[in-house]
């Protein structure tokens, strides 16, 4: 079985940092929206979604900086 190519998992992690954002902006505006129910439960798993995300997206883009230095 060969290991995929630098450019096929350049393909990949373009398609994660697509589908993160997406779910980055979902979990944003949940967040707002808990913001303005003012209730704890909702804010917090909102925030944590948030954040986690967000973070997805910082990683999955540091790694197709390291794959197009590597192709």
């Amino acid at each position: 079985m060969q290991s995929p190519t630098p450019t096929d998992q350049l393909k990949q992690v373009k398609t994660s940092i697509f589908i993160n954002l997406a779910m980055s902006v979902y979990a944003v505006c949940t967040l707002l929206r808990a913001l303005q129910t003012h209730v704890f439960w909702r804010i917090l798993s909102s925030a944590v979604g948030s954040v986690f995300f967000v973070a997805m997206v910082v990683i999955l883009v540091q790694k197709m900086i390291k794959l197009r230095k590597a192709d």
